[in-house]
């Protein structure tokens, strides 16, 4: 990588993103947080819960990405991880027959 180039990480399983997302969280690395559960919530796209599933985790997305914007780093960073955990449960439930553990 040559000097002053932006890192680049490698795909992963949205719960990978979870678990780093809540360890940046447990040493108070806000930004770090952020950018996993982004990154997770990235990857995890839009189809992660069945049809039969009411899903308002939208609206608290726009209330992380607000609380973000004023300054509330560490607000923004729980909720965005929180919203990422309930779509990976969500995720997993839809998909349990093809998810291999």
């Amino acid at each position: 990588m040559e000097s002053g180039a932006t890192t680049t990480v490698e795909a992963r399983p949205p719960g990978q993103w979870l678990a780093l997302g809540r360890k940046f969280e447990s040493r108070a690395q806000w930004h770090d947080a952020v950018s996993s559960a982004q990154a997770g919530l990235d990857e995890l796209g839009d189809e992660y819960a069945g049809p039969d599933v009411e899903d308002d985790s939208d609206l608290k997305l726009m209330a992380a990405e607000e609380r973000l914007a004023q300054g509330h780093t560490s607000d923004g960073a729980s909720v965005m991880l929180r919203v990422l955990g309930d779509r990976v449960r969500l995720y997993a439930r839809r998909h349990q027959q093809e998810i291999v553990e």
